[in-house]
């Protein structure tokens, strides 16, 4: 199953989003946790790799499941993006592809990390530009959880940070 911002979203995601955004505050460095979880799964080191123009963008980050269950990520939404997806990087028959990740689970006691040549977030048709050293929302959708907002910092192509 797929999860589709649009559909179970509606008009509401961005009012939503910016209320949790606002009630989130922090650095974005900080870890956050699904709220009313006992598992507590904590993100890290999220970033957006910027690419000029209407070039998808593309989300890193850690995650840490210390409970005693997996978690499992069914998906992602932002007001800012129209379309936010899982995705990994596979060599096949000597090339790198890009293939549609519809779940991910993160055993329990592990760190998942995403990174560019792995597990990564598709961001797709940005609703207004975006550039180093801006900061965006994503909601991650965990499975029987609520949606966890997440504030990634946007960084340069080559992943450097804004001086």
């Amino acid at each position: 199953m797929r999860f589709e911002p649009r559909r179970d979203w509606g008009r509401c995601a961005p009012a939503v989003l910016l209320a949790l955004s606002a009630l989130l505050g922090g650095s974005p460095a900080a870890p956050a946790a699904a709220p009313g979880t006992a598992r507590s799964v904590q993100v890290t080191e999220a970033w957006i790799r910027w690419l000029p123009g209407d070039l998808p963008a593309a989300g890193y980050l850690t995650v840490n499941n210390p409970g005693p269950a997996a978690a499992v990520l069914l998906g992602a939404v932002s007001a800012q993006f129209a379309d936010v997806s899982l995705h990994r990087n596979e060599m096949h028959q000597g090339s790198m592809q890009m293939l549609p990740v519809d779940r991910l689970e993160i055993p329990a006691h592990t760190t998942l990390r995403f990174e560019l040549q792995g597990y990564h977030l598709m961001l797709m048709q940005a609703m207004q530009p975006i550039k180093p050293g801006d900061h965006v929302t994503i909601s991650l959708r965990f499975a029987n959880t609520p949606p966890m907002p997440v504030v990634f910092e946007v960084r340069k192509p080559d992943g450097s940070r804004v001086n």
